[in-house]
């Protein structure tokens, strides 16, 4: 079953339009003070009182998820090589977004909140992984051989 050259760049597009309003961490802290934070792709709601680094973070985040929006349109209106370095900087940019959810953003959380932290990327995960799937067959796909004809495809196997 062969499928049309834009059908997975526009499910990526749609990907990555769920990493930017859904919650991609959820952090709960309970210590001294117990915290309850949520962060989306364009903002945090919850106690971030005293808790320096973050905006930063949320910014850096949305400027990526722009970008890898930027890469899926590039990728859906564009011909086969642009395409194929669209997906390329897409695929870079996604393989980013749990390393810098998990390390960047929750050691932030760690070093300035006492107190046994609980978190959950379960919705970041999901569509991290959708627009990864994307993508990589994106590019595959992209990547089409010449057809052969019959007597040459006969000629091989002897």
């Amino acid at each position: 079953m062969k499928l049309h050259r834009q059908i997975l760049p526009v499910f990526g597009f749609l990907a990555t339009l769920g990493l930017l309003f859904s919650p991609l961490i959820e952090v709960h802290t309970s210590g001294d003070i117990p915290r309850n934070l949520i962060i989306f792709g364009t903002d945090i709601t919850g106690d971030t009182q005293q808790l320096s680094g973050l905006i930063f973070a949320q910014d850096f985040q949305f400027y990526s998820l722009m970008a890898l929006l930027m890469s899926w349109l590039a990728a859906i209106f564009s011909r086969k090589q642009i395409r194929v370095v669209a997906l390329s900087f897409g695929i870079f940019i996604i393989s980013m977004l749990p390393a810098w959810f998990m390390v960047y953003v929750e050691d932030i959380i760690k070093h300035q909140v006492n107190g046994p932290l609980e978190h959950q990327y379960l919705y970041g995960f999901i569509f991290a992984g959708i627009a990864l799937f994307c993508g990589t067959f994106g590019i595959i796909q992209t990547q089409s051989r010449p057809p052969q004809p019959a007597a040459q495809i006969l000629d091989q196997g002897i």
